[in-house]
């Protein structure tokens, strides 16, 4: 397996739950590639940093910001 095609694996890899890769050729390659392992790590890293900043986004009722809105082009006119 060369670098792009591990490259590949991985970033699909990335929006999997686990983000576990999968193929053995990919485990063997990570093995020997520092800088994959390091684009792995990163990967890792930034996913879970991503995931607990959403957790933590306010999402706004639509419902609510739809009334808003209406309000809001009713005044203007």
């Amino acid at each position: 397996m060369n670098c792009h095609r591990a490259q590949t694996e991985l970033l699909a890899a990335r929006d999997t739950p686990s983000g576990a890769a999968g193929s053995r050729a990919l485990v063997e390659h990570l093995q020997g590639c520092p800088a994959c392992r390091t684009l792995q790590q990163q990967l890792v890293a930034a996913t879970s940093a991503w995931r607990e900043t959403e957790a933590q986004v306010a999402v706004p009722d639509a419902q609510q910001e739809w009334h808003a809105v209406r309000r809001r082009i009713r005044q203007s006119e």
